[in-house]
């Protein structure tokens, strides 16, 4: 394959379609939460009702009305009303919104509470932007880039999440810009790329502890400059130094707030346990982390009542793809197109990680890069494998907790396409089923959130 940065696409620029295609799927994103209506889709949402003197309710519109109306962190066991016990930063920014523009602009509730889902969109794009920045800085350029973002823009989970009235878009956010920053760290050896990985590490733990999945991949590149001769050890103290006291306070300072004042234990996370019941002690730990068969996937319930929802790996795809507040299911257009985006979600997932460890092999990657993809997916893979196993519940297995992954083989995927004048035929076949794989499941998720949304 030559190289593609000179090539253009229907005579257009690499650069024209990057910037179409992160414009389309933000609007397209835009235009699906505008639809959905705020109480779509987030778990343990809660309603927004009067507040008595001191009353909480449960539920994240609990948590925000209730630091809307008192103006002040609970002062009361987290553990004894659901939601409560979550890092408080995304419910302080929604309150913060409602003082502006409820409070002071006069606007009714239910249309701050749009505007605060929509606003989730902004934080996915935000993140897929990073993303891009990541990819670039990996040496990419061209037909491959423009891949790897069309998938990132049209990717359901990420219309899913942008939709959801949860902290999981403002994580992601965070975490991206954390990644980006201590990668460019490594390369320029700048204090203040080092610095802002800590800040958005903590700001993205003091939104959600799902935040932690990037924490491998942060470490493994401290871990390799301590190796490099770049890196002496004694310029390495203060930012090590620095990295740590500021990531350390943002991810501690909730759960030792309520660790002392409350005895709750430390990383506490509360769980509604009414799917709880059906995995508990029905299914073996092999059951649930093995292969899943066709019937595992090919059952489209993900909800409670389904036969098939122990296995993580069938239940995590599924819901990465579709789910019922999403979509009418009871349509037949729309089932099958789910089907369809399902099993091209699971070709793709091959082909990813085939072209990753093709890429891992040689001298396609530069250092940095393998060992930050490496460690990144497989600190992630099992921190989230253990999550499932130690909470045996559906909603556990959600798309939520996809973005923390996703990054590290779409990487590999886009290095091996770009190999150049180096690839062999196998790289070509890979990059070009893969490129159209992506091309169709685009079109196709573009054309179910957008129709057929509920």
């Amino acid at each position: 394959m030559d190289d593609n940065a000179t090539k253009r696409i229907l005579g257009f620029p690499d650069e024209f379609w990057i910037a179409f295609v992160i414009m389309i799927g933000f609007f397209l994103k835009i235009i699906f939460d505008v639809s959905s209506g705020y109480n779509f889709q987030a778990r343990n949402l809660g309603t927004w009702t009067y507040l008595e003197s001191g009353q909480a309710h449960e539920g994240t519109l609990g948590v925000i009305q209730y630091l809307f109306e008192n103006h002040r962190l609970p002062d009361f066991d987290p553990r004894t009303v659901s939601g409560f016990e979550s890092p408080p930063l995304y419910h302080v920014f929604c309150a913060l919104f409602l003082e502006v523009f409820h409070r002071a602009a006069g606007w009714k509730i239910g249309t701050c509470l749009h505007c605060l889902q929509c606003v989730n969109a902004i934080f996915v794009t935000a993140g897929s932007l990073c993303v891009i920045g990541i990819l670039r800085k990996c040496g990419l350029v061209g037909r491959e880039l423009v891949a790897s973002i069309l998938f990132m823009t049209f990717f359901p989970a990420f219309y899913i999440i942008g939709a959801s009235f949860s902290p999981e878009a403002m994580c992601f956010m965070f975490c991206t810009f954390a990644l980006y920053n201590s990668i460019t760290w490594y390369r320029t050896k700048e204090m203040k790329h080092i610095t802002r990985a800590a800040v958005f590490l903590g700001l993205g733990m003091s939104v959600s502890y799902t935040a932690s999945a990037i924490l491998p991949a942060v470490l493994s590149v401290m871990a390799l400059s301590v190796r490099d001769k770049r890196f002496s050890r004694k310029s390495l103290k203060a930012p090590f130094e620095r990295f740590f006291l500021i990531a350390g306070i943002g991810a501690l300072w909730w759960p030792v707030y309520n660790l002392i004042r409350f005895g709750v234990p430390l990383f506490y996370r509360k769980f509604s346990y009414e799917s709880w019941e059906m995995l508990k002690g029905r299914y073996s730990v092999w059951m649930r982390i093995k292969l899943p068969s066709i019937n595992e996937f090919s059952d489209m319930q993900i909800d409670s009542g389904g036969k098939y929802l122990y296995n993580i790996w069938a239940q995590t795809l599924k819901t990465a793809i579709f789910d019922y507040n999403a979509i009418n299911m009871e349509l037949r257009p729309t089932h099958i197109m789910a089907g369809l985006l399902l099993f091209m979600n699971i070709l793709l997932c091959i082909l990813f990680h085939v072209m990753w460890i093709r890429s891992l092999m040689g001298h396609r990657m530069r250092r940095e890069i393998k060992v930050f993809t490496g460690v990144g997916y497989l600190g992630a893979l099992i921190g989230y494998t253990v999550f499932c196993l130690r909470n045996p519940i559906v909603s556990a297995m959600n798309f939520c907790y996809i973005p923390t992954i996703i990054l590290y083989p779409i990487t590999g995927m886009a290095i091996c396409g770009a190999a150049g004048r180096n690839a062999t035929g196998l790289d070509r076949v890979l990059t070009r089923v893969c490129n159209w794989v992506i091309v169709i499941f685009a079109v196709v998720a573009a054309f179910l959130f957008g129709y057929y949304a509920a």
